[in-house]
């Protein structure tokens, strides 16, 4: 829990620095990472049995890799390019 409110305070100071939207698509995917995180515990960090709890392909946990999105401020805005 510690993580994903310290992930929220830092998507909190990007207000002001990035556009609203992007700051709803970061949030939706902070809950969808602590999600995940809770499903991987519950199956014993069994990727495929935690895939069936969410209801979701077990290419959703990817490779491997962090299921945390980068902070908003801190990638380029593709409308202003």
């Amino acid at each position: 829990m510690e993580q994903l409110t310290a992930a929220i305070e830092a998507l909190t100071a990007t207000i002001g620095t990035a556009p609203l939207p992007r700051l709803m698509e970061d949030s939706a995917a902070l809950v969808r990472a602590h999600f995940a995180r809770i499903a991987l515990a519950r199956c014993g960090n069994d990727a495929q049995r935690a895939a069936s709890l969410l209801g979701v392909d077990p290419g959703f946990f990817g490779s491997g890799g962090s299921i945390l999105p980068a902070p908003a401020g801190r990638r380029p805005d593709p409308e202003s390019s």
